[in-house]
């Protein structure tokens, strides 16, 4: 997956706290896949350390800010597997900043890691 190289996702520098939940901060998670091989049933799941609902990340370096992951516009939760049907067809995976409730993160850099793994059965 992605010639084995990190996956990055940037948001920019101009974030506005009031505006996250607008869904104004949406950004592609750009991946590829090549298999030298033909698997019928492959599947995707992201790793990481879960935020305040099912498919978000925790950003552990600021309180009160979580990133939201969709597969074809649609919640992606952690730790789920969600099938490729096809690998010429790559599934779109989306990051959405969004607030945790009741916390008002603090402006700054921040980041958060997670593995997106694919596998077969």
């Amino acid at each position: 997956m992605n010639n084995n190289e990190d996956i990055y996702v940037d948001f920019g520098d101009d974030i506005v706290i009031g505006q996250i939940d607008s869904g104004k901060y949406t950004e592609t998670v750009p991946y590829d896949l090549t298999c030298d091989s033909q698997f019928d049933e492959l599947y995707i799941v992201f790793e990481g350390v879960k935020g305040e609902t099912s498919n978000s990340l925790k950003v552990a370096d600021t309180p009160g800010l979580n990133i939201k992951l969709y597969i074809d516009n649609k919640p992606m939760n952690i730790g789920s597997q969600y099938e490729i049907d096809n690998i010429q067809y790559l599934p779109s995976l989306t990051a959405e900043l969004a607030l945790a409730n009741g916390i008002r993160p603090i402006g700054g850099e921040f980041s958060t890691a997670a593995t997106l793994t694919v596998g077969y059965h």
